[in-house]
């Protein structure tokens, strides 16, 4: 699996934005759309904070987490560290959530339960209104490759999701972009 997002990022001519365990800073490679402000990382407590916003732009029609749609998106975190997200609905018109699920062969049109335990907002397939915000936190247990997706029906298939490597000891902590 690490190989598959290996070769994806050197592929890409996007960004990536790292942040390397024990040294808390975030670098920047190339531009991208990407905010240092949305990771924070705190390695003696084995946690990482990241910030995602639905509807931040009106990418995709709102479908889309910070601004990025279809899996472009790779979100890399440690196996048994305390993931929270911090999830804020920007979007004007539509109700949206986020939840961790199984990567599948095919998007889901409703999602399903979490693959861990915590790893949903509440309101799951109604959705937060806008401006809602919610914290999502869990510790991913078991390493692989996942979806964060938004669970209310059809939001998902329309692109809504991003990817989630979860791996033993990843060579970052952050987002990574990468091609859908």
């Amino acid at each position: 699996m690490r190989a598959w997002a290996l070769g994806r990022a050197r592929a890409l001519a996007g960004a990536v934005l790292l942040l390397a365990p024990g040294r808390g800073v975030a670098q920047q490679v190339h531009s991208a759309p990407i905010e240092r402000s949305w990771t924070r990382l705190d390695s003696a407590a084995r946690k990482v904070d990241i910030t995602l916003i639905a509807g931040m732009s009106g990418t995709n029609g709102g479908m889309s987490f910070n601004g990025v749609t279809r899996g472009a998106l790779t979100v890399a975190v440690p196996v048994g560290w305390r993931v929270t997200f911090h999830f804020e609905n920007a979007d004007q018109m539509l109700p949206h959530s986020l939840v961790v699920v199984p990567y599948p062969a095919q998007v889901p049109v409703n999602a399903t339960a979490p693959a861990f335990a915590g790893a949903t907002t509440h309101r799951l397939q109604q959705g937060l209104t806008s401006d809602a915000k919610e914290a999502v936190t869990f510790v991913p247990d078991r390493p692989g490759l996942y979806m964060i997706l938004c669970g209310v029906p059809g939001h998902a298939i329309a692109g809504m999701w991003l990817r989630l490597e979860v791996a033993p000891a990843p060579e970052h902590i952050g987002f990574e972009v990468t091609s859908p």
